[in-house]
């Protein structure tokens, strides 16, 4: 998590730090491969929803900002939280 306790010239700093992990889709050997931060449009892609219905959501945790961020695992606990196993008949 993020210190609350911080300055804002090292808010500032921080988000600028965690938008650019946000924005690196290559991993060092070449994979593509999902960010941890994301912004909303992209965790809402991340999702299979519209950016609408994920600012909706009061129960997915985000880092406010500009761009607000959320984090994949938190994206995926929310997932496996909300999962239905379809009743099987014979």
């Amino acid at each position: 998590m993020l210190e609350t306790r911080l300055k804002d010239d090292q808010k500032v700093g921080c988000a600028r730090l965690v938008h650019q992990e946000a924005h690196s889709r290559v991993s060092d050997d070449g994979q593509e491969r999902v960010p941890e931060y994301m912004t909303t449009r992209e965790a809402a892609g991340y999702l299979r929803k519209s950016v609408s219905w994920l600012l909706r959501q009061q129960d997915i945790a985000y880092i406010p900002g500009k761009p607000n961020l959320y984090e994949r695992r938190d994206l995926d606990d929310w997932m496996r939280k909300h999962k239905v196993n379809p009743r099987v008949r014979v």
